[in-house]
Parts: C-alpha cells; sequence; structure tokens
C-alpha cells in the first residue's frame, strides 16, 4: 500500500526543493507496491484518477505532481523530474 501526500506548495518545490509537512494532506491510498504504478494511478489519464479500482481516495484533488509526497514502508519519497527521489 502507498499512501499519497500532496503538496499544497508542489508548484515552488522546483525552485526551492523544500517540503514542509504541514503542506501535505493525504488524497488516496493505492494499493501497490510499485511507486510508478502509483504515480500513474493518481493522474487522470484516461479518466479521474479517483475512479481507478487499486485506488482509494481520501479526498478529491489533481494529479500527482513534482513535489508530491508518496509513502511506502515507512519511507518519504518525493516525485522528481524524473522518477522519484528518497527523502528523511
Amino acid at each position: 500500500m502507498i499512501s499519497i501526500f500532496h503538496n499544497q506548495k508542489f508548484l515552488s518545490y522546483e525552485m526551492t526543493k523544500k517540503i514542509n509537512s504541514d503542506d501535505l494532506v493525504l488524497v488516496a491510498e493505492v494499493d501497490t507496491d510499485d511507486l510508478e504504478e502509483a504515480y500513474k494511478l493518481t493522474n487522470h489519464i484516461d479518466c479521474n484518477w479517483s475512479n481507478n479500482k487499486k485506488v482509494k481516495t481520501i479526498q478529491r484533488s489533481r494529479s500527482t505532481s513534482m513535489g508530491d509526497v508518496l509513502i511506502y514502508n515507512n519511507q518519504r519519497y518525493v516525485v522528481a523530474m524524473f522518477g522519484f527521489e528518497k527523502i528523511s
């Protein structure tokens, strides 16, 4: 299971590389252990992502984007320009 947190200040992430826990909002739980799949399933591609069967929507929101945080096995990952970066 991967938890998806949207960063309310995701637009400034690329410039600052800072994430404040107070800016993170839990939007979904995704039934997968693959970060790429969780990212894909929480993006509006063929349909609204909240309609994906593996996704438990906590709060309707935009697509997951750079600067958002995924938590898997108690480890945090930020969506980077290419892939994911492990964060402490």
